[in-house]
Formats: C-alpha cells, structure tokens, sequence
C-alpha cells in the first residue's frame, strides 16, 4: 500500500472534486491524511456501501474492486494505480485445495509463533468491524 503516493491521490481529488477517499491503514501518512475514511478492506467495502455518494477514491489492493463493484453497481471508484499487495497473492485458491485435500504436508508451528498469529487475526477482525 505504500506504493500509493499522496500525489497521486491529490491529482485523483482534482479530477474529482468532493469525492471521498477510502484508504488501508497500510497507506502512507501522508495519504491517510488525505482520507476520509482509514480501514481494513472490509470496513471500506462497508463505508462505500453505507454511504450515500456514488463516487470514491479507493486507496487499497484493487481486489477489492470486485466486491465494491458488485455491492454498489450504481457507483464508480478510482484507484490512484491499480494496486497490488504480493502477500495477498502468495495463497492460490489451488494452494488452499491442495492443503484441504492433504496434497501438502501439514505446517506445524510452534506455540509461540500460534499465538502471535491468533493476536494478529483477532486484531484484524476488530478492527474490520
């Protein structure tokens, strides 16, 4: 998310004036500033459904254009790039078949790397809310 740069979002604000900016919290300082809404990608599919406007500036991986469109087909959102997050991209719907299937060998973790990972997903559905 930090390849989006405030410029960008700037230019994107004077094409379209009084358009809001929904941004990941993984975006820079200086494009957060510039938002009107900061959240995970769930919270600004929820804020773009909620609200009212018909336009957005989306400031986040573009796989949450899919849902946006679909939610909101009378509604139309610009991206500063198309972005795309390579840790998003790492698990392929193959991979997750593969390990429901048994195809891959189980991966064990230790106890403390669990608990790390459970704080962190815990966190994240807070702050999806």
């Amino acid at each position: 998310h930090e390849r989006v740069s405030a410029e960008d979002v700037t230019k994107l604000k004077e094409e379209h004036p009084n358009v809001k900016v929904l941004s990941h919290p993984e975006c820079s300082k200086e494009v957060r500033n510039l938002s009107d809404y900061i959240g995970s990608t769930s919270g600004i599919i929820k804020f773009a459904t909620e609200c009212e406007d018909k336009e957005f500036i989306i400031c986040t991986e573009q796989g949450v254009l899919h849902q946006l469109n679909k939610n909101n087909p009378d509604k139309k959102f610009y991206f500063p790039e198309m972005m795309i997050c390579p840790n998003m991209k790492k698990t392929s719907l193959q991979d997750v078949y593969d390990a429901l299937t048994g195809k891959r060998e189980e991966i064990i973790l230790d106890e403390e790397t669990s608990k790390k990972a459970l704080t962190a997903l815990e966190n994240m559905h807070k702050l999806g809310k």
